[in-house]
């Protein structure tokens, strides 16, 4: 099959299952249904399936995107009717973020957001390119504040993981062909900035670990030539690691462990030199960095 036939397939498949998840705001029985099909469990069972797909966030699929939302929602919720009101103004806070980000795609910002760095850069970029970068690295980190309670913001994030996923691969595809024509923004022709950000979109295409793992063996010299930062190549070497089912080298991937309330990286491939490792490539100390994680424990409390 030809790369570009694969590319139609993948963008078929993801279509499909957009679908899926973006049916949930017009009449989706499973989630439209959910406080119903959710009372036929015990409670530590949802807080169970609660747990493991947040700690797969990044990587759920529509399906369990959705039951994690009607998750969510159930436990903000005190009945039937109250599930359904909150279930509708998550889809009207979500539709909103529709919206928005229309009209930033569309070149529309509003002023007071200018304050942000990749808004910031973009007003002094000097090429197409460079501007583009940064308003799509701007639209990966977009989540304004939603008009809704606090205790429905966890369930409209969710809400937002499709609409976020597409984000992502429309990223992805522009900077496939912006490798292709001029290759990697390098430090000394555009930025660090630039180099960050084109990071970013590299870190986040986790559906697609085969690219990652080209991009970073095409940043492996640039990090010997100073054309790229080395502590964003381990970040993109651990997750590399990870997508493929081996042993990250830097400790910079994991997730929070809920009996302890800790964060821990995933398994390390040489836990006796990880902390020379880490400071070899511009890293802080692994207890440094564990503390910058807000983790919650699940143990009950005295």
């Amino acid at each position: 099959m030809t790369n570009a036939l694969k590319n139609i397939w993948h963008e078929l498949i993801f279509f499909c299952c957009s679908l899926c998840v973006f049916g949930i705001y017009a009449a989706e029985p499973n989630l439209v249904n959910g406080w119903s099909s959710l009372q036929q469990h015990s409670m530590s069972e949802l807080q169970s399936q609660q747990q493991a797909l947040q700690q797969r966030f990044a990587r759920l699929s529509a399906a369990e995107a959705e039951q994690l939302l009607a998750l969510e929602l159930a436990f903000q919720s005190a009945d039937q009717a109250d599930y359904q009101a909150n279930l509708q103004q998550v889809q009207q806070a979500v539709a909103a973020y529709q919206t928005m980000v229309q009209q930033i795609e569309a070149g529309w910002v509003r002023a007071d957001w200018l304050d942000n760095r990749w808004l910031r850069l973009r007003a002094g970029a000097k090429t197409a390119a460079e501007q583009q970068l940064y308003i799509r690295t701007f639209l990966e980190q977009f989540e304004p504040e939603p008009d809704l309670a606090a205790k429905l913001h966890k369930a409209f994030a969710v809400a937002l993981q499709p609409i976020k996923q597409q984000i992502y691969r429309q990223n992805q595809r522009w900077l496939q062909q912006q490798l292709q024509a001029a290759g990697w923004f390098d430090i000394s022709k555009t930025s660090a900035d630039a180099s960050q950000a084109a990071w970013l979109m590299v870190q986040h295409a986790d559906w697609d670990p085969r690219w990652q793992q080209q991009v970073l063996q095409l940043l492996q010299p640039k990090v010997k030539q100073g054309e790229f930062q080395p502590r964003y190549f381990a970040y993109l070497a651990d997750r590399v690691a990870i997508n493929t089912g081996q042993s990250q080298r830097y400790g910079t991937q994991g997730a929070c462990d809920t009996a302890s309330g800790q964060w821990q990286p995933f398994a390390v491939a040489d836990a006796a030199q990880l902390e020379q490792l880490r400071l070899d490539m511009g890293l802080e100390p692994l207890a440094q960095y564990r503390a910058k994680f807000r983790c919650k424990s699940t143990k009950s409390k005295p």
